[in-house]
């Protein structure tokens, strides 16, 4: 398990694997774009080719552009890769930026890891 704070930031990410596939786990604010972000950490579990990767963003506080972007990249870079994506999210804080952009509409965004987990191909509830 890899296990990292931002610098200058209030983000916390951990990555764990779950059968082949990677959930990267963000808590905090999601607010600025440090030197060791949550959007590196993503892109980077990325370009490994994980059989699926999925962003669980339950315990964000707070979501700003930065996230959005990153989930954006990641999303991008998944579909060019091949790598089934998916994000959790289960809350306004993070919900409501994804509605107001746009984003939600082209993203896989479930309540819940299981619910992520059971969509995706290849994979079964964790």
């Amino acid at each position: 398990m890899d296990d990292r704070l931002d610098r200058g930031g209030q983000a916390r990410v951990e990555t764990t694997e779950v059968r082949g596939a990677v959930v990267v786990t963000v808590t905090g604010d999601v607010d600025m774009a440090p030197a060791c972000s949550p959007r590196e950490e993503v892109l980077d579990r990325l370009d490994h080719r994980p059989s699926a990767l999925v962003v669980d963003l339950t315990g964000v506080t707070f979501f700003g552009s930065p996230g959005i972007s990153a989930l954006v990249a990641a999303s991008r870079r998944a579909e060019r890769l091949g790598v089934p994506f998916a994000v959790v999210a289960d809350h306004r804080a993070v919900l409501r930026p994804l509605h107001v952009t746009g984003v939600a509409e082209t993203l896989d965004v479930y309540a819940t890891r299981a619910a992520a987990f059971a969509a995706l191909p290849s994979t079964s509830s964790p």
